[in-house]
């Protein structure tokens, strides 16, 4: 009896190292729920899409069962939340303009014959951005509303930097690509920031905000090594 409890716990041990603990527990109780359930990251300025894979219902405990729908229900961090329903694998979360730069957090549970029988999740977020290009002598840039996101390119071991022009000041925080939760710099209130870049971001690619202190300042971005 030992030998078997000790070869369902390596089995179990070796699954989690693979998977994510809410994927092997729904597939190990055969709970039913979606699998893969997958949220976009700043793919979209007004919504968060969202896909999963049907469930399995191959085993002797489904039989004569079938998928329903699917209930999606969301939230997102400070902002707005809310439910709806599928009756494919995808849907499309609605985001509020206070909604963005916001991690939504998205629960996907299927309804199997009237029942709710398993559920999955996965963040995103919806993140309205403007492309930066960076000039040789740097260019004036105008931020209309109170910040802005920049999607841009940036090259390990270059200084990159943002003017907001005596006597004005900002705030500009440095984000890898996909990632709006940890900054891989951030500068407050200065009136100018310079950033030597040490990382290689995602494939190079970073978010910058730029949020000045007064609104529909100008700024000048620039670069140098």
């Amino acid at each position: 009896m030992k030998r078997i409890i000790v070869i369902v716990f390596f089995a179990v041990a070796a699954a989690l190292a693979l998977s994510g603990c809410a994927e092997i527990f729904n597939a190990v109780f055969d709970t039913g729920a979606p699998s893969g359930v997958s949220a976009s990251d700043g793919d979209n300025a007004n919504s968060v899409d969202v896909s999963w894979g049907a469930p399995n219902l191959s085993s002797e405990k489904w039989k004569g069962k079938r998928v329903d729908y699917y209930k999606v229900t969301w939230s997102f961090a400070g902002g707005s939340s809310g439910s709806g329903t599928a009756s494919s694998t995808s849907y499309s979360v609605p985001a509020l303009d206070s909604d963005r730069a916001k991690v939504c957090s998205v629960t996907v549970q299927t309804y199997i014959s009237g029942w709710g029988e398993g559920s999955a999740s996965d963040d995103g977020f919806a993140l309205l951005t403007e492309e930066l290009l960076w000039l040789d002598g740097g260019a004036l840039h105008t931020v209309a509303g109170s910040d802005v996101w920049y999607v841009t390119m940036l090259q390990r071991g270059f200084t990159y930097s943002f003017d907001f022009g005596a006597p004005g000041t900002g705030s500009v925080t440095f984000y890898d690509y996909k990632n709006i939760t940890t900054p891989e710099a951030a500068f407050s209130g200065l009136p100018r920031v310079d950033w030597l870049c040490n990382t290689t971001g995602n494939w190079y690619k970073y978010y910058v905000h730029v949020t000045p202190a007064s609104v529909g300042t100008s700024v000048t971005a620039s670069f140098g090594w």
